[in-house]
């Protein structure tokens, strides 16, 4: 009896489908299509061997399919982790950056009353100050931009 392709990729995805599977590789089903293809064409049984030999492929597949899309996994959660602290090191350092440039700004003005490179000084903590807005944004922009790629 030849195998139907139709059924026989239905009750294959179905099996996947109850595993919790949401996506396969498109060349994955291509092999599994051509492979079909060729007990189509023999139009005869498959052997005990043949069909263990099919599973081990199959189940192979998908133990390769399942490794690959852990290490995506966590991949991008160790991203996100590595991100999250380089943006709250670059908050801190901005920030206490900014504190010191107000203490020495306001020590020097108690002092001497009148601090001539207080202009100067002001143009470095607006810089710092835009160091911590930014980082304080910039997850939530991360946060957006894979909202947008998801």
């Amino acid at each position: 009896m030849a195998i139907d392709p139709i059924n026989e990729l239905d009750d294959a995805l179905a099996n996947l489908s109850a595993t919790g599977r949401k996506t396969i590789r498109i060349t994955r089903l291509r092999q599994y299509l051509s492979d079909l293809r060729i007990f189509r064409d023999q139009d005869r049984e498959l052997t005990e061997p043949e069909l263990a030999e099919w599973r081990a492929k199959i189940e192979s597949n998908l133990a390769e399919f399942d490794a690959k899309t852990r290490f995506q996994i966590e991949n991008y959660r160790a991203s996100w982790a590595a991100g999250g602290a380089a943006m709250k090191a670059a908050m801190l350092i901005n920030g206490a950056a900014a504190i010191a440039l107000l203490a020495f700004l306001g020590n020097l003005s108690v002092r001497e009353g009148n601090f001539a490179g207080t202009l100067q000084m002001s143009s470095a903590l607006l810089w710092f100050s835009i160091g911590v807005v930014v980082s304080a944004l910039a997850p939530g922009m991360a946060y957006l931009a894979s909202l947008a790629s998801a």
